[in-house]
């Protein structure tokens, strides 16, 4: 095929000297070695390049862990903390309760039982951010619903609500 090719090239016959045959081989080999060189310097990164980018990798996973495991004491002291300082804010609450009931049994036993405060509440609201409150109410609407929809406390709109409903109830 290369007899051929020369042939073909050179526009003669078959007959091709050996010193045109040394020449396409020349030419040929040198064809392959700059395909060959070529392929090698856009083939991508090397080893080495490889292993820095591994060694950099590891070092910032490593880093990484580090940091989080610092964060996880950080946490866990934060926690215990907090938990001690619930802990006492809670003993602090069952004491203040236990005075209070003291106190309460005290003015039990010294002052007769005062009757009930029965208050008479007007059927319709007389504020329009009551009237809101209803309204809303009567759409279906839960207490906490209402509450964020005109911005206010959601012990307000419960109250308000419950108030409504000692009125419309008979008394007893």
């Amino acid at each position: 095929m290369t007899t051929a090719f020369l042939a073909a090239a050179t526009g003669s016959g078959l007959d091709a000297s050996p010193r045109q045959l040394m020449i396409l081989a020349g030419v040929l080999l040198a064809l392959v070695l700059i395909s060959l060189a070529v392929r090698k310097k856009s083939g991508g990164p090397s080893a080495k390049q490889y292993r820095r980018e591994i060694d950099g990798a590891v070092r910032e996973e490593q880093q990484v862990r580090g940091d989080i495991e610092d964060l996880l004491k950080d946490l866990e002291q934060l926690s215990q903390r907090l938990s001690s300082q619930i802990d006492d804010g809670v003993a602090r609450l069952n004491r203040a309760i236990a005075e209070a009931d003291q106190r309460i049994k005290k003015l039990n036993g010294s002052t007769p039982a005062a009757p009930p405060i029965t208050a008479t509440l007007p059927p319709e609201p007389t504020e329009p951010r009551t009237n809101q409150v209803y309204v809303l109410a009567d759409e279906g609407l839960a207490s906490q619903e209402i509450a964020q929809r005109l911005n206010r406390h959601l012990g307000e709109v419960e109250l308000i609500l419950n108030l409504r409903r000692a009125a419309s109830s008979p008394p007893s």
